[in-house]
């Protein structure tokens, strides 16, 4: 039988965030009943590959290129089509704003079988136009999914969307890569650990994420001035590129902290998790954030915040800790450092509570949050409204 095409459609594939490695899996992860290709809405920036468009290549999957320029690039609309009407695809799945309305439009304007966008966080900047935009994106499209609860409730309450429209599919991990209970897998954290100048027997307190303000990593190292104040050896990295990198740096500098925190980069994410003792994130907004899911994969104890999707993942006290707010919110604009600070110098000083929370991380990302299930789900989505034939 021959194989139907699907298109995952991304902004960008550097740098690598959530919703690229989403839209990258299910392309290498494709069953042979489904031929995949992806879209890049941006021009390569260097002659060097991205991670993910390494893993691409190595897969021998197609990356197409259309540099859009605006919603109402028309030239670029007119290039999609014909990338389409060429590859055949019968089911096109956008993942990124804003470029995903754009693709609703046109897809449905070619008459694709299957249009579904994803989306992947919940947004504090949603005008009444972007509103007007999206309630027309969701006519068009078949299926609206949500990487979470929290983010279906914000399609609804936010940007209109229909809640019949809407399917709940978590982003998934690949739980035999992150996992931490070879020696490889150890070797491989030491070796990063010494890279960056971290003695082996000395604490340390990650985050891996894209540098962002949205991911609130100015907090992250107001908690982490606090808990240097009382446990002075613990050790503190930054892992990851973007935007906020040299913001974040100086803010380093400013608190008198730069001796105690490393910023490498982007690493190998299992590797990078392989070097952590604990994971904090102290974002102020997500979708459901991956890299929480890869570390507890990675049976690493991990600190979040109660707001948005978190409490969806993470039972406090059982498969991590949720310090603050003390009442669950959508979105944070700001967060109180001490109770993050309290909370892993908990953490610190209680090895066997580090064991537990990693360990019952571990087991719930297994039954819940695995790359297959994700897999098939998007599949099974796809093959329904095929086999379905109607108009959305």
């Amino acid at each position: 039988m021959k194989r139907r095409v699907f298109l995952q459609v991304v902004n960008a594939l550097s740098p690598v965030g959530g919703a690229e490695t989403a839209a990258v899996s299910l392309a290498i992860r494709a069953s042979g009943d489904w031929e995949p290709h992806v879209l890049c809405l941006r021009d390569a920036s260097s002659d060097a590959l991205s991670p993910l468009e390494e893993a691409l290549a190595a897969a021998e999957i197609p990356v197409h290129r259309i540099a859009m320029n605006g919603l109402r690039d028309v030239a670029s609309g007119f290039s999609l089509a014909a990338l389409l009407r060429r590859i055949g695809a019968v089911a096109v799945n956008a993942h990124n704003r804003p470029s995903d309305g754009w693709l609703m439009f046109w897809s449905a304007a070619m008459g694709i079988p299957v249009r579904i966008y994803t989306r992947q966080l919940t947004y504090p900047d949603v005008t009444p136009s972007m509103r007007r935009r999206y309630r027309l994106a969701a006519r068009m499209a078949h299926r609206v999914v949500a990487i979470s609860s929290a983010v279906a409730g914000h399609l609804v309450r936010l940007e209109g969307t229909p809640e019949e429209k809407i399917v709940v599919i978590p982003n998934g991990v690949d739980t035999a890569r992150f996992d931490t209970s070879s020696s490889a897998a150890r070797a491989r954290g030491a070796a990063l650990r010494a890279a960056w100048g971290i003695p082996p027997d000395v604490p340390v307190v990650g985050a891996l994420c894209r540098l962002s303000d949205q991911k609130g990593l100015d907090i992250f190292l107001e908690v982490a001035a606090r808990i240097l104040a009382v446990e002075p050896r613990t050790r503190f990295a930054v892992v990851g590129e973007g935007e906020a990198r040299t913001a974040l740096e100086s803010h380093a500098r400013t608190i008198g902290i730069t001796k105690s925190v490393v910023f490498p980069g982007f690493h190998d994410p299992a590797a990078a998790l392989a070097a952590f003792d604990i994971y904090l994130t102290t974002a102020r907004y997500e979708g459901i954030q991956l890299t929480l899911l890869e570390a507890m994969s990675s049976r690493l104890p991990v600190v979040t915040p109660r707001i948005g999707p978190f409490p969806e993942v993470v039972e406090d006290g059982v498969t991590g800790l949720l310090p603050t707010p003390t009442v669950w919110v959508p979105i944070a604009e700001q967060l109180d450092p001490e109770p993050f600070a309290v909370a892993v110098i908990r953490l610190l000083r209680d090895p066997s509570l580090r064991a537990s929370l990693g360990e019952a991380g571990r087991k719930r990302v297994e039954e819940a949050f695995s790359l297959d299930t994700m897999v098939s789900r998007y599949e099974a989505l796809y093959q329904r409204i095929l086999a379905r034939g109607s108009a959305p």
